[in-house]
């Protein structure tokens, strides 16, 4: 399976408490808690097995919307710590968790009809989501340090794209999530038109110049909902992200958590 995903993970918080766990004494535990698994140790490649010999993600981000404290890992996984404890925590601050894990299930037919699927289960049998972008020159490739470097989450709010807008901040006073915002593939190819440079966007963005470059110097920011016409600043008509059109590339919310990954860094159940 070769593709590149691109996913910017919003969290519905529940306020319906359920049955509590002391986050102190936590009633689950994994078969082997605390141990990461080690895919690298099982690469052959004498059957053929392109991957590369990235580390489990390790990387994560906290969530604190509302009532509820939560943590996202950059695994496809969710709400632990990795080391078999809930968090979950609602209230927050108040030391019980609703739920202990969660993770990203997906599937899909490929180009010749055969069914594709990536799922964790508490990495206990796998890990079937590797952060970082493929590359676009017909290997779909990555490297460890690729790896690596996208082993975080791209935290963006609309607060901070506004004040970027509005009071068209640049260097220093630029919002910190404006400037790392991950647009393009962070190598140099091609030019404007070519499929290669079309197809190496990772999160949508205004390209005010229309250079298919992200560069926030040059007034490009994050497409976000802001209601408004980013370039006039008029007041739009609101859009229904459940609809095909205009707002099919838009990050909706107050806050979101954009996450880079691939099924490639190394390999996957």
């Amino acid at each position: 399976m070769k593709m590149k995903m691109k996913i910017a993970l919003i969290v519905l918080i529940n306020l319906m408490l359920i049955k509590g766990v002391n986050a102190d004494k936590p009633r689950y535990a994994l078969a082997s808690p605390g141990k990461q698994p080690n895919p690298a140790a099982n690469i052959d490649n004498s059957k053929g097995i392109r991957a590369v010999a990235c580390k489990p993600p390790s990387g994560s981000s906290e969530l604190a919307l509302n009532n509820v404290k939560a943590r996202i890992n950059t695994g496809g996984d969710m709400w632990w710590d990795l080391q078999g404890h809930p968090m979950y925590e609602i209230p927050k601050g108040g030391k019980v968790s609703s739920m202990f894990s969660s993770s990203l299930w997906m599937a899909g037919i490929d180009a010749n009809n055969q069914l594709k699927g990536a799922a964790l289960r508490y990495r206990q049998v796998g890990i079937d989501f590797w952060t970082g972008p493929l590359t676009h020159d017909g290997t779909a490739a990555i490297d460890v340090s690729m790896c690596q470097k996208f082993d975080k989450h791209f935290r963006i709010t609309k607060a901070d794209v506004l004040d970027f807008v509005i009071n068209k901040k640049t260097g220093a006073n630029m919002p910190q999530s404006v400037k790392d915002w991950p647009g393009n593939y962070p190598v140099e190819i091609g030019n404007c038109t070519s499929t290669e440079v079309t197809d190496r966007f990772l999160a949508p963005y205004y390209d005010i110049a229309g250079d298919c470059e992200y560069n926030p110097e040059n007034g490009d920011f994050p497409m976000y909902d802001l209601g408004m016409d980013p370039i006039t600043f008029k007041q739009r008509d609101r859009i229904n992200c459940h609809q095909k059109g205009d707002g099919d590339n838009l990050v909706f919310g107050d806050e979101t958590l954009w996450w880079v990954f691939n099924d490639n860094g190394n390999i996957h159940t």
